[in-house]
């Protein structure tokens, strides 16, 4: 009879003590979710009747709550980013306007040779800014789509809006640029393909990284375009002679804000055009990637154009 009473005692106490870590381990597992969902307002409270368990919960607490204050300084800081970067663009619209009207009524006049290369100049360029304030409003907006609609684009013609872009880029800079077509996309170039794209996406995509490797050139050096096509995709790589990117700059590259003029000496460089680059390569189903060549930094601009022919 002992042995009985015993043996119901030890189960009983098993069953209890069994219940108690089920529950408390339940209490660990609920907190640990809430933190791995980032339900970071509600508070951890260690309840449990085991030690070592309640001491988890306080450990998972410290993390909520330090989680919480971290996630919040960060969105403090986006904000205040968007709002900026809003501000900027809206700054800018204004100087363009007058600047692209002037240009406009300077067009109309009888000039030199000279004189309307400048002008056309002037205009290009103020496109290429508003285009890029656009770009900043739909960041500040919170979105990073593009509403330009995908068209086709005749090859060579635009290989050609990329020489002069690049040219024009190039000449202010001192420095020359070279462009070089494989095989395959030379053939197509000249048999009138075309493909399908956001023609000013792209375009402001490849000058953002003739720029970029602008930037980091010296006088008298020389930037590489090269233009390939393999398995259904055009490739489009920028090398420059510059010291190359930094390790933090590969691993961190395209990420927006991000910039590494600490690394390399530059002015006014807001870490957006790798950024936009990233996002224009995504819309056509490519992307983008940065590495050290043999000489200097290399970016590669991959775009996805299903087929590539006569569109008609």
């Amino acid at each position: 009879c002992l042995l009985v009473v015993v043996g119901g005692i030890a189960v009983t106490r098993t069953r209890t003590y069994t219940n108690i870590l089920q529950n408390d381990t339940r209490a660990v597992r609920s907190a640990a979710d809430l933190v791995a969902s980032q339900r970071l307002d509600e508070p951890i409270l260690p309840e449990g009747k085991i030690r070592e368990l309640n001491d988890a919960l306080e450990t998972i607490e410290k993390l909520r709550v330090e989680l919480a204050a971290s996630l919040s300084r960060q969105w403090a800081m986006e904000e205040q980013r968007n709002q900026e970067l809003a501000s900027l663009s809206h700054g800018l619209k204004t100087p363009l306007t007058v600047i692209r009207g002037n240009a406009e009524l300077l067009e109309e006049e009888e000039l030199a040779s000279w004189q309307e290369a400048s002008v056309e100049a002037i205009l290009r360029g103020t496109l290429h800014l508003e285009e890029y304030v656009q770009e900043l409003r739909s960041v500040a907006a919170g979105s990073g789509e593009s509403s330009e609609e995908f068209r086709k684009l005749p090859l060579k013609k635009f290989i050609e809006r990329c020489r002069e872009d690049g040219e024009a880029l190039c000449a202010a800079k001192k420095i020359s640029l070279k462009v070089c077509m494989g095989e395959e996309v030379a053939r197509q170039s000249e048999e009138g393909f075309s493909f399908r794209g956001q023609e000013m996406q792209l375009l402001r995509a490849i000058r953002n990284l003739i720029d970029n490797a602008g930037r980091f050139s010296k006088e008298g050096q020389e930037i590489v375009l090269e233009v390939q096509e393999k398995d259904g995709r055009l490739i489009f790589t920028v090398q420059d002679s510059g010291p190359g990117f930094c390790q933090e700059a590969l691993a961190k590259a395209g990420k927006i804000f991000y910039t590494s003029e600490k690394h390399r000496a530059s002015e006014g460089h807001l870490g957006l055009g790798l950024y936009f680059c990233c996002k224009v390569a995504a819309r056509h189903g490519g992307g983008l990637k940065i590495e050290n060549g043999e000489k200097g930094g290399r970016a590669t601009l991959v775009i996805v154009y299903g087929f590539l022919g006569d569109l008609g």
